[in-house]
Formats: structure tokens, sequence, C-alpha cells
């Protein structure tokens, strides 16, 4: 592997009109996605007012907060508003006990035996994360008051999920272009019976990956930026994702977002960021291996979209059935670590059994991927050429 045949698989690629136009077609999507969100309402302009409030009185609530922001000077709908979103709020952390999270979900689901067993064990040493968020005041954390929950499932339900959805789709693009664009051109003979042989396909991996991994860069920059523009944060990028307007809906009751550490709103996003790039990374290992094994971009397709449909076919027959432990075993697969990317961090309810198991899912299928990588290559090495 040579960085010149790297550069030559690089340039090829970005030469192909699909790839560039997929791209500025992802990042007007995302642009739409990030405007359109706030056609018809004031949420965008009421989180620029609330983070002024916070550059100039704070961003914890509290009796001090709240008479700072009663002797402001001004008067509009959005100080109103703010003062009796925020007037006599308490530390809903301070007496939280992650049992009940445990007893929740382990009596409305029915779970048993060791599955039941890893959730109590999760929520025990959850606890001891919450009693540090409660010590540093986290769910009093102002962030954008009452349009937090419509802030963040902007920030991640929508725009994170778009930009990493579509760094997968652009990975596996390149993937089973890059490794099968010589069968297609029917110059795989030429090609392997020269100096680089069928050692190629190294380089090509190393090119469509740092084409995948560019591209996902590109997407998640212009959308942050975009979102920046757009949405004003300000001051409220220092503020605590565990902050108590910020909730997960479950059985009709809002849960607070717990995390395993301290995030900041900034601090959350580039951390979801960087493990969808992991995930980036994983799809496009397998599809680069799918492209090999089934020398064919569209068989190679097939062969990742089958087992992803099986994998939430498995999962949901699993929660159906009460079948909890293949339930948590499924999740660690590339599907279901990006399927729920919006919580990323946090306790996940019943889909983890362990403390941070999307990094260690990430990790897992990074190896895993890995070795099916070189299997495939070692396995295309003695295939013959037609």
């Amino acid at each position: 592997m040579k960085r010149t045949w790297i550069c030559w698989e690089v340039r090829k690629l970005w030469e192909m009109p699909m790839i560039p136009i997929f791209l500025l077609f992802c990042l007007g999507f995302n642009t739409l996605i990030i405007v359109g969100n706030r056609s018809g309402s004031d949420a965008d302009s009421y989180v620029s007012y609330v983070s002024g409030i916070t550059q100039i009185i704070g961003g914890q609530m509290g009796e001090g907060f709240s008479r700072a922001l009663a002797q402001l000077p001004e008067e509009n709908k959005y100080k109103d508003q703010l003062i009796s979103e925020t007037l006599g709020r308490e530390d809903t952390l301070d007496q939280f006990d992650t049992s009940r999270l445990s007893g929740l979900y382990i009596g409305k689901f029915r779970i048993q035996g060791l599955a039941a067993g890893f959730l109590e064990q999760k929520y025990r040493i959850l606890d001891t994360k919450v009693k540090k968020l409660a010590d540093e005041d986290a769910s009093m954390s102002l962030a954008a008051a009452g349009k937090t929950k419509e802030l963040m499932d902007a920030l991640f339900l929508k725009m994170c999920r778009a930009v990493i959805t579509e760094g997968i789709l652009l990975a596996v693009l390149l993937a089973l272009y890059s490794s099968g664009c010589d069968g297609l051109s029917r110059t795989a003979p030429v090609l392997y019976s020269s100096r680089a042989g069928r050692r190629i396909q190294l380089s090509k991996a190393a090119a469509s990956g740092l084409s995948a991994a560019a591209a996902y860069a590109v997407l998640a920059a212009c959308a942050v930026l975009v979102f920046a523009c757009v949405w004003r944060l300000g001051s409220i990028w220092d503020a605590n994702m565990s902050s108590q307007f910020n909730y997960i809906t479950a059985f009709g009751m809002r849960l607070p977002f717990l995390t395993w550490t301290s995030f900041s709103v900034a601090g959350y996003l580039w951390a979801t960021l960087a493990l969808g790039l992991a995930v980036v990374i994983i799809f496009h290992g397998l599809g680069f291996a799918a492209g090999l094994i089934a020398n064919s971009a569209y068989r190679g397709f097939l062969l990742l979209l089958v087992p992803a449909a099986l994998n939430f076919e498995i999962m949901m027959l699993a929660g159906d059935n009460s079948l909890w432990l293949l339930y948590q075993l499924i999740q660690w697969s590339p599907v279901t670590l990006w399927w729920f990317q919006p919580l990323w961090f946090t306790d996940l309810g019943t889909v983890t059994a362990l403390p941070w198991q999307e990094c260690m899912e990430a990790v897992f299928c990074m190896a895993a991927g890995a070795g099916i990588l070189w299997a495939s290559y070692r396995h295309y090495l003695k295939r013959d050429v037609i």
C-alpha cells in the first residue's frame, strides 16, 4: 500500500459525479431540516433571549436567579414567560433514587433472571453518577428553559441523526464503489496483472475510508455552523445536559436525562459527533468487506441490507416475547448502535446492560469489523479474478 496509490484512488472516487452531488444534496437537506424546524415557531427567538439573560445573570436557577430576573428593567412577553417557567424550581436530582428506574423498567416489562440482574447493577452504578450531578446542581441549569426539549430534539434527534445517517450511507457507497469499480469497468484482469495486483484493494480501502471520514467531517461542521447561526445559542452551549428542562419520555412519564458524566450541550454534541465518526468507519469497513465478498456493488449492498433488517426484526421479536437477555445481546451490533444515537451516554433504559455501553459497542464492532474485513481480503486474494 503506497501513498501514491491511495492519492490516486481518492482522486478517482471524487471525480465520480455521484459522490460530490450526493454530498451537496446532504448539505442542502441538513440546512432545510435546521431552518425548517423553526418555521411557524418563535423558539429560536426565545432561545436567543434566554441566552442573553444567561450572559447577564447566569444560568443556574434558584432564588438569586429569580430575584435578578425580576429586577431586570425590560418588560416583554419573553421575560414573563421565563419568570413563570423558572420561579420556584427545585433540584430534581438531590433526592433522586435510581432504583425507581430499574424497578419501573423491570416491573413494566416483566424482566427476570440475568437480564434483570444486569439492569439492577447498572442502576446501582448510575446512582453514584446521579449524586455527582446533584452536587453540581446539574438539574438547576437553565439551558433554554421551556424550549430546551424542542432545542435538544432539533439538535440531536434531527440534525445529528441526519448527519450520522448520511455519513453512513456515503461511507457504504464509497466502500462498495471503490471495492467493485474495477469489476464494473471490466478492468480487473488488467489491473490485477500489474505491479500492484490485488494488493490495490488495501489502497482502495484506505482511500475510501479517508474520503468517508472527510465527507462526514464536512457534513458535521457545516450542520453545526448552520445550527449555531439559526439558533444563536451563545452561553446555552455551556448549559448542563441534565437540566430538568431536558427529559426522556417513557410510559407517558417524563424521566430525567441522566448521563454517565456531566456534559455541557457543546461537550455532548462533540462526543456524539465523535462516536458518530466511529460508527461511520464501522459501516465503511463492513461495506468494503461486503463488496469484496460479493464482488458486486449491488450484491454487496444486499449483503449489508439483509442482516440490518434481520437485526431490527430480532430486536422487536425479542422485546415482544420478553426474551430480554437476547434483546440486550442484539444491541451489540452497528445497526442498533446507530439507532439509539439520540440517547447515547445516558442509561438507555432496557437497551443496555452496562455503563457507557455504546462506547464499548463501538470498540467491539470496530474490532469485529476489522476482523471481517481482513478475512474477506484474504478470501479475495485466493479467489479467481472472473
